[in-house]
């Protein structure tokens, strides 16, 4: 085969501060609707929404604010309510005047929206000039959100604003807890998707040439475990999390939640590898599986009763990363609780 040197471009990903992608992914689910007061005749429908720089392009109207000790640029699709600004000049003359006239007009007529900015950021806000700068290194972080100015009597709406306001990057973390009290969205789906849940009376670590050695009807002898003695369980969750649950001894069929959520302890140990042979494998041992809705998943909490719908089986699964790889029986030995291993790998044990 002939080899032919062949060209390659590196792809180069488009470079986003990893600033604002955090504020990209906190406005995405916070997209609910707030309604406020903007005079005896109108009202505002405002929703935050991400956005990046190039909406500017889309925004004639520019301005530079102060927000507390920062400096932010904001820019409009067009101006709210200008009949506010028609009482002070005509149309079309505002650009005309001196600045400072400029700006004490604009924040006379949008006084509502500026009264409303600065109780919902917790800041003093003001103009300080009646342009932006397009590209500064001061304010580069991108805010959007759109405006309705809607009519009090029918609720037609009047007005539908686009807007971007770019903060100062020092205000992340107070913009982050103002937002940490705005409502979240729902994801119907997401509510719903369908979460198992492990029910896990033990777990050992052995090593690759330990599981190799083990045979069908062997035993397996488990030192964690208050199963027999209370009938406490661990609802396992893929993620490692897990709660501790006791089984109801007269209603066997449901599990009552003991603890919150915890991180499930790494037991294998760390330590140098000579050959794969010795490479740790945990095994849990489950008495079965309950798969909840994720929105029923966040509703475990100590005190919460859970229907399994039916008695625990008396098969023991054996798993390891979560897939099944065998089975086994709860059994006594010397007054200790172990498993006799039934289905390994799929080799059973003789008269299984």
């Amino acid at each position: 085969m002939e080899n032919r040197q062949i060209e390659s471009t590196p792809i180069k990903f488009p470079i986003q501060a990893a600033i604002n992608v955090r504020l990209n992914n906190l406005l995405l689910n916070k997209t609910d609707i707030f309604s406020f007061a903007a005079g005896e005749q109108h009202f505002v429908r405002f929703r935050m929404r991400p956005t990046d720089s190039s909406m500017q392009v889309n925004c004639p109207i520019s301005l530079t604010l102060e927000l507390g000790n920062t400096t932010a640029g904001l820019w409009l699709s067009e101006w709210p309510m200008p009949e506010h600004i028609r009482h002070f000049v005509p149309d079309g003359l505002l650009a005309q005047l001196p600045e400072n006239l400029a700006i004490s007009i604009i924040e006379s007529a949008l006084a509502p929206l500026l009264q409303q900015a600065e109780l919902a950021l917790g800041l003093k806000v003001t103009v300080q000039a009646t342009a932006a700068e397009t590209h500064s290194p001061v304010y580069n972080m991108p805010f959007g959100f759109d405006l309705q100015i809607v009519n009090r009597e029918d609720e037609s709406i009047q007005q539908t604003i686009t807007a971007l306001l770019m903060l100062d990057p020092h205000l992340y973390l107070h913009i982050q807890e103002r937002l940490r009290h705005w409502p979240s969205d729902n994801n119907p789906d997401w509510e719903e998707h369908h979460t198992p849940l492990w029910l896990e009376i033990s777990r050992v670590v052995f090593t690759m040439q330990e599981i190799n050695q083990l045979n069908p009807a062997d035993l397996i002898l488990l030192d964690d475990t208050r199963f027999e003695t209370e009938g406490l369980l661990k609802l396992r969750l893929n993620s490692g999390y897990y709660c501790e649950a006791s089984l109801n001894p007269t209603q066997p069929t449901t599990l009552t939640i003991n603890t919150e959520w915890m991180t499930m302890t790494d037991n294998e140990q760390k330590q140098n590898i000579d050959h794969i042979s010795q490479i740790p494998v945990q095994l849990s041992f489950d008495v079965g599986e309950k798969t909840l809705s994720f929105n029923e998943v966040r509703q475990l909490r100590p005190g919460y009763v859970l229907e399994l719908g039916k008695s625990l089986p008396e098969i023991i699964q054996i798993r390891s990363q979560q897939r099944l790889i065998g089975t086994g029986e709860l059994v006594e030995i010397n007054g200790r609780v172990g498993v006799r291993i039934l289905n390994l790998f799929n080799k059973k044990a003789k008269g299984s």
